[in-house]
């Protein structure tokens, strides 16, 4: 349950790597659909659809949120969703890029 309606202060706080890695990217890390992925378990165009699923979900929890939610945003608030946007787009994509290295 993030806040968006943020200081500079609270800024530096909400967009540490250390907090985001525990709060966002791990929980989908550690999830079991990403694991196996991850493992080499399916062929790299599978990969490929299973990271857009996940991409997609991704942005219909953040669309959801940004045009149904009732949450507060300013400018801080802006860039912390989009460095975590950034930082989901860098996971599905290293899953990718990892599979296709696997499959070559």
């Amino acid at each position: 349950n993030e806040e968006y309606n943020l200081d500079s202060a609270s800024f530096k706080t909400q967009e540490s790597e250390e907090r985001l890695e525990v709060e966002i990217i791990g929980p989908v890390r550690m999830s079991q659909i990403f694991i196996e992925v991850g493992q080499d378990k399916c062929d790299a165009a599978v990969t490929l659809q299973m990271a857009e699923a996940m991409s997609w979900k991704s942005t219909e929890i953040i669309l959801d949120l940004l045009f149904r939610g009732d949450k507060a945003f300013n400018d801080w608030g802006a860039m912390l969703l989009s460095k975590q946007v950034r930082m989901l787009q860098n996971l599905y994509c290293g899953l990718v890029l990892d599979s296709t290295k696997a499959g070559a």
